[in-house]
């Protein structure tokens, strides 16, 4: 896998580096997310293997419309796992249901984090807000907001990637001693670090 995460209870797991894989070996999917069982189900394991037998499936894809691979997995503080894409946000979430222990639900289409490393969540005075940096500036989604645009100030809306006017975020972090949300860009030439209070 290229993604870790956890909602507490389980391992997500999500992308492959490989493209095939041997007879005896679990075929790679770049838009699957595997999980555990839920920690202490049976005590033999339960957050280092994932189950391939029995009626419950411990694997979901991603079905984004355009066959975009997932992009990042990112633990969160309201108990769900996300998932992104270039193109779309996942909120992973307990179903409750043995068969079907976890479900997908899109809550961003049309922009997403293009890396890992520009995903990152906090609980804020608006409620817990996941940020996440796109092909044209920086994001932010929350349950009660929706999405929301936060590049207007610094980035070129339209601007072609890899011109001289598009900023290129590289990581975001947050970070809990100032409450700050930090963004790590470029324009090509020097690196800049910008940040917004949350």
């Amino acid at each position: 896998a290229k993604f870790l995460a956890t909602n507490g209870e389980r391992i997500f797991m999500a992308g492959a580096y490989e493209s095939s894989a041997s007879s005896d070996q679990t075929t790679p999917a770049s838009r699957r997310v595997w999980f555990t069982r839920p920690l202490g189900a049976t005590d033999l394991g339960d957050d280092e293997a994932i189950t391939q037998t029995g009626g419950t499936r411990y694997w979901i894809d991603i079905d984004s419309e355009d066959g975009a691979p997932i992009t990042g997995l990112l633990s969160t503080l309201d108990g769900s796992v996300y998932a992104g894409t270039a193109t779309s946000l996942w909120r992973l979430y307990d179903t409750g249901q043995d068969d079907a222990p976890i479900n997908a639900e899109r809550v961003v289409a049309g922009v997403g984090p293009t890396s890992h490393y520009l995903m990152t969540a906090t609980d804020t005075v608006d409620g817990a807000m996941v940020y996440f940096g796109a092909a044209d500036g920086p994001y932010r989604y929350g349950p009660s907001r929706g999405v929301q645009y936060l590049g207007a100030d610094w980035v070129v809306p339209n601007a072609a990637v890899g011109s001289a006017s598009a900023s290129r975020l590289q990581c975001c972090q947050f970070d809990p001693a100032t409450r700050r949300i930090y963004w790590l860009f470029s324009d090509g030439s020097t690196p800049t670090t910008s940040s917004a209070r949350v």
